[in-house]
């Protein structure tokens, strides 16, 4: 049986947003030079995008020497060529939104946190950032605090700290957001509510269970998004929802 990794004792990487932010710049002005319009423009860079695809196809048939003609390529090439995808797809991400970061960092949470619900019962650790992938070992008492099991607050740091490293400037207090950040962070409400729904209506728990997990992950998310940094859930209010 395998198992995910335990989280690295070093720090996670930073990502480069202004390093991406600068590239986007620096394409922008080297397009408008050679009289390309921005649409066209972007074309290129989706097709850049393809290009790097191919070359690390190119790398993986070469380190299983597909190719008798030329050299067998190295597993570092192969890293480098999908290191490569993945720049050019981020660079054109950030062609076309300015809010790329945040919603690379909610996509990073939300697919991963999926993936590790999939393999439930094979984890051995939390992976980094994604709520819910505990030990089969790790028992969850009535409140909810078994080992390894995030609680309330610890779920709120793990997406402010996650937002941060990013080098997201999250508000200190609430406050409502840009129109562009309020209508990204209502999409994605809705969209893992509806999943949740669908589940149900399927008459699939273990999905159920999975989505209502995304559900609140990016209810904390969102609330993070505005401002939130409670270390300990308010009392519901009376409305007769849970």
């Amino acid at each position: 049986m395998t198992s995910l990794p335990d989280r690295p004792a070093a720090s996670d990487p930073v990502l480069p947003v202004a390093a991406i932010d600068a590239a986007v710049r620096a394409l922008d002005v080297s397009d408008a030079r050679n009289g390309i319009e921005p649409r066209e423009g972007l074309a290129l860079r989706v097709l850049k995008l393809v290009e790097e695809c191919g070359e690390a196809s190119a790398a993986l048939i070469g380190l299983r020497g597909q190719n008798p003609r030329k050299p067998r390529a190295s597993e570092q090439n192969l890293v480098d060529e999908l290191l490569d995808v993945a720049l050019s797809a981020l660079v054109t991400a950030a062609s076309l939104t300015d809010s790329w970061a945040g919603r690379f960092g909610d996509q990073v949470l939300a697919k991963t946190s999926r993936l590790v619900s999939a393999v439930s019962g094979e984890t051995a650790s939390p992976a980094p950032g994604v709520p819910g992938a505990r030990s089969p070992a790790a028992p969850v008492g009535p409140a909810g605090r078994g080992r390894g099991t995030p609680t309330a607050p610890s779920v709120m740091a793990m997406v402010r700290e996650f937002h941060a490293a990013l080098g997201d400037d999250l508000p200190a207090s609430p406050r409502l957001q840009d129109a562009a950040t309020r209508r990204l962070r209502r999409e994605f409400l809705a969209e893992e509510a509806a999943e949740a729904v669908a589940a149900d209506e399927n008459d699939d728990l273990v999905g159920l269970a999975q989505e209502l997990a995304d559900v609140v992950y990016v209810a904390y998310g969102t609330a993070a998004r505005y401002g939130g940094s409670r270390s300990t859930p308010s009392s519901p209010r009376s409305t007769g929802r849970t």
